[in-house]
């Protein structure tokens, strides 16, 4: 299966984040053998551990996302943030206005929803 063959290399190299994402994959695809799920929910459950999300809810279509001042797209994203846990700042920037942060301090294996209103 090429997502799972891409995840553990993804993994190995340290690029946990994309990897996560990758096994995730694997589980909303049809055709996954059960070994290939089982494998994969594993690395889930353990990769999740290391991460804390982000979810965006927005009243603007278009708004820029910036993330620790890593651009993650524009609003709606379709998908939560995976960040490490600790403290960040969400940017967030409509068209025609000014930027505007919104501190979050993100747990392990937690959400946090930093919500967007004009």
């Amino acid at each position: 299966h090429r997502h799972l063959a891409a995840a553990l290399q993804l993994r190995m190299e340290g690029k946990e984040e994309e990897a996560l994402r990758r096994y995730q994959a694997v589980l909303r695809e049809r055709g996954s053998t059960a070994a290939e799920r089982s494998e994969a929910e594993h690395n889930v459950l353990s990769l999740k551990r290391k991460f804390g999300e982000i979810e965006i809810i927005s009243e603007v279509y278009g708004a820029s996302v910036v993330v620790d001042g890593k651009p993650r797209g524009r609003t709606p994203l379709g998908q939560t943030i995976l960040v490490r846990p600790g403290e960040h700042t969400v940017s967030i920037t409509a068209p025609g206005q000014v930027m505007r942060n919104f501190p979050v301090s993100v747990g392990a294996a937690r959400k946090e929803v930093v919500k967007f209103k004009r």
